[in-house]
């Protein structure tokens, strides 16, 4: 994980991976700089893959009234050979924080790429605007 005081030294590299996912989806209007507030305000962890990223990832914890979750929220760039070891160390974070349960929200390709999770349940969405 980036340290908040770390992040000036990946930003530039990580920004137009993050970028490029936030504009897939641009009905629920984040911005990098969102992105960059959250994690600085410690809403929301920064991981990468190395010190030249080819990944970013964002992870939040939402706390549920019977649970603590940890969120990777949103994924930037191609995942490296390893990417195992980058989600284990996420886990480990996330046991040391309390955290119950780790989802990833995403496209269905993950579901094939993430075999010891199970399907939790699916998101539909229906613009109403």
């Amino acid at each position: 994980m980036i340290g908040v005081l770390d992040i000036d030294l990946v930003w530039n590299d990580v920004e137009g991976l993050i970028k490029k996912t936030l504009d897939r989806f641009p009905e629920y209007g984040w911005t990098t700089e969102d992105v960059r507030k959250a994690i600085e305000a410690r809403a929301m962890q920064l991981w990468v893959d190395n010190e030249k990223p080819n990944v970013a990832l964002i992870t939040k914890i939402v706390n549920q009234p019977n649970a603590r979750q940890c969120w990777i929220w949103l994924v930037g760039g191609e995942m490296p050979d390893n990417w195992e070891n980058h989600l284990n160390d996420i886990e480990n974070w996330a046991i040391k924080m309390g955290c119950d349960d780790l989802l990833e929200q995403g496209r269905h390709g993950w579901q094939r790429r993430l075999k010891d999770w199970e399907k939790a349940y699916t998101v539909m969405r229906k613009s109403l605007r």
